[in-house]
């Protein structure tokens, strides 16, 4: 290989990596608030390695970075006194606790102690000091609660605002005389919380919880019922399968089926089978022969006929009614069969055919080769999406 092709490899290497690193980041913006508006320079540091933007519990020796009032650089308003800079993270999933801090033109430390945040993902993240601080207050009329506790629409490791309300996370409040409170015992409860603003952006909100209310919120209870749902719908189709018999379920665009969908967000495979497999088990007596009597016996006893309301030259007969109540019986159950499975099957001998697809889901193409000539699939569509049939409760 040439010297310039190899170079050129290697340049596209390092801008692949490069890219990638890029892409993998937190953008975290930090907002230092002069309020003295006095300062001509303000200079960032904190617990991360300056050049790659890795966690580092030793500041990277102290090294410093340069902020910005002059609106650029993700500051939004020159000369607002509100020193910005926005770095770019490596994010640890929360693994640690991230330390930042400033120091002004000559190097003289700003802030009461380290401040604190984390980088669990590459999603945005805005640290500001010094944060507003905000004191909640609890009257207790009844003078029962013996511990009170807040929560609210932020993140209570940051003071970030948050519509979730931090998945319900309390801090307890005071009325001991200390931590804001003034006077001890008065039934008045209260808690200082730092709070991130926001310039008025989002309406926040809080609540009071009792140390006895064993209760769930609604707010919370709506979070754990939407994950205990998601979590069942997951591991019900992992591993499963959507069975298509024929093409295209009813032969319409809409029902086409990505098979790349179904394994990479699903979980599913995709498998099919022609109609003419239904045909052949009808044939050849490939179906539970004792379940077919007892599913006739009650289609016949629960399934009316409505009005036939065909020109006289196309209406069918009794004998063809009947014959065709008795095929889409047997497609119903084979059909079921090929989703999944039978073991009734395999002492009849068919020891593939009990075997099924595992098929949580199937679609039937009918139209129209096969409607054209034999009876469609609605009774068959009808009965495997209900919760009942000859059986009982499915």
């Amino acid at each position: 290989m040439s010297e310039w092709k190899r170079l050129l490899l290697a340049s596209m290497l390092l801008v692949f990596v490069w890219s990638a690193a890029l892409m993998a980041a937190a953008p975290v913006k930090f907002v230092f608030y002069d309020e003295s508006g006095t300062l001509t320079g303000v200079y960032l540091k904190g617990s991360w390695k300056k050049d790659t933007g890795e966690y580092d519990p030793a500041w990277d020796g102290g090294a410093t970075q340069q902020m910005y009032d002059d609106g650029t650089n993700g500051d939004e308003v020159a000369g607002d006194h509100r020193w910005t800079l926005i770095v770019d993270l490596v994010p640890d999933g929360g693994a640690n606790t991230w330390e930042w801090g400033c120091e002004d033109q000559d190097h003289n430390w700003l802030f009461s102690a380290n401040a604190q945040f984390y980088v669990i993902d590459n999603s945005p993240v805005t640290c500001s000091y010094p944060k507003t601080y905000v004191k909640f207050i609890f009257l207790d009329l009844g003078g029962s609660v013996t511990q009170a506790y807040l929560k609210g629409s932020w993140i209570k490791a940051t003071g970030e605002y948050d519509a979730a309300w931090d998945g319900g996370a309390t801090e307890p409040m005071y009325d001991d005389g200390t931590n804001g409170d003034e006077v001890a015992g008065d039934h008045v409860w209260t808690r200082i919380a730092e709070l991130v603003p926001d310039g008025g952006a989002n309406v926040w909100e809080w609540g009071v919880q009792d140390q006895d209310d064993n209760s769930i919120p609604k707010d919370v209870e709506q979070k754990l019922l939407q994950f205990a749902k998601a979590g069942l719908a997951v591991a019900t189709m992992r591993g499963k399968s959507y069975l298509s018999i024929g093409s295209v379920s009813m032969g319409i665009a809409g029902s086409q089926v990505s098979p790349f969908f179904f394994s990479d967000y699903l979980g599913m495979r995709t498998e099919y089978v022609d109609m003419t497999e239904i045909i052949r088990r009808i044939e050849e007596g490939i179906y539970d022969k004792e379940e077919y009597q007892k599913a006739l016996s009650w289609v016949k006893e629960n399934c009316k006929e409505g009005e036939d309301r065909n020109r006289e030259d196309l209406k069918h007969s009794r004998s063809q009614k009947d014959a065709e109540w008795e095929m889409v019986v047997k497609m119903t159950l084979i059909a079921r069969d090929l989703m999944i499975g039978n073991p009734k099957l395999a002492k009849l001998g068919f020891t593939e055919e009990a075997e099924g697809h595992n098929a949580l889901a199937a679609g039937f193409q009918g139209q129209r080769q096969w409607t054209d000539h034999f009876p469609n699939g609605d009774f068959t569509e009808t009965i495997l999406n209900t919760s009942f049939d000859w059986n009982g409760i499915r």
